[in-house]
């Protein structure tokens, strides 16, 4: 007797029909819809923005493909901006707003931060410094929580760069996950979680600048240093921020419950590690 599939499975299956309605259908129509009811930019209704916004959260949450759900937002916004132009102008305009941006000087940042945060990593993974690292933490973990644990606590360190943060500890950590046999969920769970609050919570990070510059460019605050010090001041209401690192710490203590990849991680989908 086959096993009968739950729709929750068939729906969360990227093989399956119903997935790919649930999620490149809705994309689709949703583009087609903002198409339509494009107008020019003076005109947009900011419901459309919201309506977009929760699209890109059930979208992420229910395909896990990050990039075809920034792909599909970007597309959406760009047709309500310019739909009522035509399809051929439509196609120009994209075209125009993705060239100015790869040409933006925050952007080009972006690009070689990234890329030689990566040459960095290799770099370290060919001195095997990541591998001596990971000896060294091998000391202090005992058991699957200390594993954890120990995983959380390094959060703090590499607090001054998310990237580096990631790409980092992931390399480092890893490979004592696989040979103590705790799964890589746990582990990308603690680091994932904690990577961007942590950034959020200490006000010595690029972060920090980045808002800074924000509330001088909207108004709230006239210089940069003011900038800064109305930041420091938003820290104690940053709720998510304090909710993530005290609830990774929780999990790494083994006091909050496993759930779905978490409780039941698939091995078979691991790829070896290459550093």
């Amino acid at each position: 007797m086959k096993n009968k599939i739950s729709f929750l499975d068939a729906f969360m299956d990227a093989n399956s029909t119903l997935h790919k309605l649930a999620t490149y259908g809705v994309a689709l129509v949703l583009l087609i819809v903002c198409f339509f009811v494009g107008r020019s930019g003076e005109d947009i209704n900011p419901a459309y923005g919201t309506v977009i916004l929760m699209f890109l959260l059930y979208y992420a949450f229910v395909s896990r493909r990050i990039l075809e759900t920034l792909i599909f937002g970007s597309l959406m916004g760009v047709a309500l901006l310019f739909g009522s132009c035509g399809f051929y102008d439509f196609v120009d305009n994209f075209q125009g707003m993705f060239y100015e941006t790869m040409e933006m000087d925050d952007f080009v940042w972006i690009i070689l931060n990234c890329a030689l945060l990566n040459i960095v990593v290799k770099l370290m993974g060919r001195a095997h410094t990541t591998e001596s690292f990971g000896n060294m933490i091998k000391k202090y973990a005992k058991d699957k929580n200390g594993l954890n644990l120990v995983t959380w606590l390094m959060q703090f360190p590499m607090f001054f760069d998310d990237y580096m943060h990631i790409t980092v500890l992931g390399g480092v950590l890893t490979p004592i996950y696989d040979k103590e046999g705790v799964a890589r969920e746990e582990e990308s769970f603690i680091i994932q979680t904690t990577a961007e609050p942590i950034r959020a919570l200490f006000p010595f990070t690029g972060w920090t600048a980045f808002m800074a510059g924000i509330f001088v460019v909207d108004g709230f605050a006239e210089s940069y240093g003011e900038g800064l010090m109305s930041f420091i001041k938003t820290i104690p209401f940053s709720f998510y921020c304090w909710v993530s690192v005290i609830g990774s710490l929780l999990f790494a203590l083994g006091k909050l419950p496993k759930i779905c990849n978490i409780k039941h991680p698939d091995k078979s989908v691991y790829q070896e590690l290459v550093i």
